[in-house]
Parts: structure tokens; C-alpha cells; sequence
């Protein structure tokens, strides 16, 4: 099959926004951004009444956001799980020029 069309077009127009600063996330940069959504994991707590720790599972892209997030071990398939995992698919990181990057971090819940 042969590729027809825009084939001596640019595909989209270079930006000139500045570069960020940042190569990679710093583990202040992590615990920044995973704190701010602390306040709605732990409110994750009044589904099941769980107690203890839920580690989620993330992916963060150079923009900052958060690309996927999922409880893991024990909560994997909880509706606390989810919960907590979807309040920290709402953290903000800094912007940085870096490959995207995965982690775990670790939530406790309790009353």
C-alpha cells in the first residue's frame, strides 16, 4: 500500500515554548505532588473501613500528569483500591524533559 497525501507538509508547527527545567522527577517533586492528593486517598477509607497501607502503582509523562494509576497487592481489585488509585491519578508533577516514569507509592488509610 502506498502513503498518499501531506507527505511534503510539515505534520505540525515546532512550538517555541521554553524547555523544562527539570530532567526528571526529584523525590520532593513526588512527595509534593502525592501529598496534595493525600486529603482524598485517606477519604478512600469510609468504602470498606480498611485500615493500613494501599501502594499504587503510577506512570507519570513529561508533562506532568499522571498516565495511569493502579492499586496494587492486596487492594488490587478493592473498591478501595480504586478509589485511592484514582484520587492519585489526579496529582500534578512539574514538567520535565525526561522519559515518562513509573513508581509506587504508598497511601495509609485509617479513620
Amino acid at each position: 500500500s502506498s502513503v498518499t497525501g501531506g507527505v511534503d507538509k510539515p505534520i505540525a508547527k515546532e512550538t517555541k515554548t521554553a524547555a523544562p527545567s527539570k530532567t526528571s522527577l526529584s523525590r520532593g517533586d513526588i512527595a509534593k505532588a502525592m501529598g496534595k492528593v493525600k486529603g482524598s486517598a485517606k477519604a478512600c477509607y469510609k468504602l470498606e473501613e480498611f485500615s493500613g497501607m494501599v501502594k499504587v502503582k503510577y506512570s507519570v509523562g513529561s508533562d506532568g500528569s499522571v498516565t495511569k494509576a493502579t492499586a496494587t497487592g492486596a487492594h488490587a481489585s478493592s473498591k478501595t483500591g480504586a478509589c485511592v488509585a484514582n484520587a492519585a491519578k489526579k496529582a500534578k508533577f512539574p514538567p520535565y524533559s525526561g522519559a515518562a516514569m513509573s513508581s509506587t507509592y504508598p497511601f495509609l488509610l485509617a479513620p
